[in-house]
């Protein structure tokens, strides 16, 4: 059959099952698939005590869970919502870096332009042509 390759260091596997933190809250599987995407554990002050609640949004309705009040466990659940969302970031980074790839291309590609057309060249897309002869 198919072999699939272990993951290198920095690769995230995109697991379907939920990380234990995020499970033991009972949110639905639509709720655990916009998680996904975003969402972030607030705190907030209630007397003298500091409470913890997981925010997201859900058809641009804000939902909320509460957490609880213990620190630990609302890191847990931190640590659990970043593994949930680590492809959601590669993604994003990956679209910062091709962004900022396909600048560096455009500037380079304008640099070049003046020298090449010096010694009758141009570009074709991205190759090097000389241009016909009329």
């Amino acid at each position: 059959m198919w072999d699939t390759p272990d993951l290198e260091d920095g690769q995230v596997k995109r697991e379907e099952e939920p990380p234990l933190a995020l499970a033991r809250l009972r949110l639905t599987t639509a709720e655990l698939e916009t998680l996904r995407r975003q969402g972030a554990v607030a705190r907030e002050r209630r007397g003298r005590r500091w409470l913890y609640k997981l925010r997201f949004r859900v058809d641009g309705r804000q939902v909320t869970r509460y957490v609880g009040t213990d620190a630990g466990k609302a890191a847990e659940v931190r640590q659990g919502l970043r593994e949930w969302q680590a492809g959601r970031h590669l993604d994003l980074e990956l679209g910062r870096l091709a962004r900022q790839a396909g600048r560096e291309l455009r500037r380079a590609k304008q640099e070049l332009e003046k020298q090449m057309a010096e010694r009758g060249l141009g570009f074709h897309g991205l190759a090097v042509r000389r241009p016909r002869s009329k």
